[in-house]
């Protein structure tokens, strides 16, 4: 009969995957949230206007707090990594 008890071996690939998964959706929040912002913002030109333009006006709140979520997903990330 196997042992049921988790080794540490599990437990740190269990960890693995799971700051994996921070870092995908730190990515995937991050562009949908421009990409959304973009198409909602009259005056905003992909082509010709950096991302970090999108946090300035009234909606502005939006993108600040995408750039902390994400910052503090990949900062959890490289802390967890060092």
């Amino acid at each position: 009969m196997k042992d049921k008890n988790i080794n540490n071996d599990t437990l740190k690939n269990l960890n693995y995957k799971w700051l994996i998964s921070c870092g995908a959706i730190a990515s995937f929040i991050f562009t949908f949230s421009w990409i959304i912002q973009g198409i909602f913002k009259y005056s905003y030109n992909s082509l010709s206007m950096s991302i970090s333009s999108l946090a300035i006006g009234s909606f502005g709140w939006i993108q600040s707090f995408t750039f902390i979520l994400t910052g503090g997903f990949t900062s959890f990330i490289c802390i967890w990594i060092f």
